[in-house]
């Protein structure tokens, strides 16, 4: 065989495999085409709300609070019956009320008796004191003017003489002392007595005023701890296991619940926010449709932190609000959990599109993670409003299709032009040339390579 001949050979190989993978990488695009439809827009609704997606909520009243026993001790509850509507501050137990009322009627009794020492002292002792100190001193002065008297009267004097003999000049000196220190003395008397005795009682007073007041301060703390009312108005319901209608007094131990207060002018229903991708959205714009049998709708009131007491960590909390007379049946379902599906209210009227959707227009488009970039590398202007479970709001206004015609060459007859579908699909694809053709391209090029040889 001539080495032209492994030529041919090689040559008309390598045309038939050409051959072959240009037909087979053409079904393949077919293929894909066919598997990928074109995008549109029809397809899907456009609406002012996105579904963010079904949340498990907790159903609770506007206020609830456990009132707890303070201290142990004889419990008496003053209500009859286990649930009642009460005002704000209305007392509804108390613990050792008999010890209680037993403190109190000693403070009653202390305080009459400082006003009795009062009275008994301004209007008797105090007079009578100083009525005795006053007669006292007037005594001591008119028996110092009485020995005087006699020891400058030449005629007493005699007497005296004559009664006390030589010793009378040391007896009228003795007496004259005396005399006139009793003066002294009862001077000093009503003195104290005007001004030190008063003194001395309002002491005595004070310090009783304050022993009466530290078993008062006593008796308020002892109260507080004893008397149990309610911080605000709402259903009372008593919380005792052993409570009978009609049976007031029980066994508390310090801690243990004695009854629940329950605000239920509105019904609050609390979702707990774990880090959703819809966080960021502006709560206000939020609300629950309750998978109840009225499927009603809650929107949101108000956000609170609580401290979780299991990982110890804050979380937060978004609390939904409806008036308890807008939907009654709800107070039946406090205490509970149910499905809710979490709705937001767009700023728009957007695209929504399920997210697979999304993910499959994608493919070749877009290799970003984020639905916001993804978004944006397949519709140049388009904006990731809001982002649910399964779905996406999308802000996009479509550009028109613009329908494109190919105008027909002069001298060409409309009939050649109007091609049918398969004569252009025919068109649109590359001639494909059959073996034989390959083969007489291949010999008609040999054929002028081999005639200055064969010369």
């Amino acid at each position: 065989m001539k080495i032209t001949d492994y030529i041919k050979l090689w040559l008309l190989s390598f045309f038939a495999f050409s051959v072959i993978g240009c037909d087979q990488e053409l079904a393949q695009q077919t293929e894909e085409t066919e598997a990928k439809p074109q995008w549109n827009w029809d397809n899907y609704e456009q609406n002012y709300e996105l579904e963010l997606g079904s949340k498990r909520v907790n159903i609770q009243p506007k206020r609830s609070v456990d009132i707890t026993a303070k201290s142990s001790g004889k419990l008496e509850i003053l209500v009859n019956t286990a649930i009642n509507e009460v005002e704000e501050d209305f007392l509804f137990a108390q613990i050792d009320k008999e010890k209680l009322e037993s403190e109190l009627i000693k403070i009653e009794i202390a305080k009459r008796a400082e006003e009795r020492e009062d009275t008994q002292y301004e209007e008797f002792e105090r007079p009578q004191k100083m009525k005795e100190t006053r007669l006292r001193l007037k005594e001591a002065e008119i028996d110092l003017k009485r020995i005087k008297a006699v020891m400058n009267s030449k005629v007493l004097r005699e007497e005296a003489v004559t009664a006390f003999g030589s010793e009378y000049a040391e007896v009228g000196q003795k007496a004259l002392k005396e005399a006139e220190e009793e003066l002294d003395l009862a001077k000093r008397q009503f003195e104290l007595a005007e001004e030190y005795d008063p003194g001395e009682h309002a002491d005595k007073q004070e310090l009783s005023r304050i022993e009466r007041e530290e078993r008062e301060k006593s008796y308020d703390e002892r109260k507080e701890t004893s008397e149990y009312r309610v911080p605000f108005s709402g259903e009372l319901r008593i919380e005792l296991d052993e409570f009978v209608e009609g049976k007031k007094e029980y066994l508390a131990k310090g801690g243990g619940v004695i009854a629940s207060i329950n605000d239920y002018e509105d019904m609050h229903v609390n979702l707990t926010i774990l880090g959703e991708s819809w966080v960021s959205l502006e709560p206000s714009t939020l609300y629950l449709k309750l998978e109840n049998a009225d499927k009603t709708v809650v929107n949101f009131r108000d956000t609170k932190t609580l401290k979780n007491k299991a990982t110890r960590s804050d979380e937060k909390i978004y609390i939904f609000a409806i008036p308890t007379a807008e939907q009654p049946s709800l107070k039946r379902l406090s205490g509970t959990g149910m499905e809710a599906r979490l709705i937001t209210r767009l700023p728009e009227k957007c695209w929504i599109v399920p997210k697979v959707d999304i993910a499959l227009e994608a493919l070749g488009k877009s290799t970003s993670k984020s639905w916001s970039n993804m978004v944006e590398d397949i519709w140049a202007g388009a904006k990731l409003v809001a982002e649910g479970e399964n779905s996406l709001a999308i802000d996009y206004q479509p550009a028109l299709e613009v329908e494109l015609t190919v105008p027909v060459a002069a001298g060409v007859s409309t009939e050649s032009a109007d091609l049918d579908e398969e004569d252009e699909t025919k068109a649109q694809l590359p001639r494909e040339r059959d073996a034989k053709d390959t083969v007489e391209i291949v010999n008609e090029a040999f054929k002028v390579s081999e005639e200055p040889a064969s010369k």
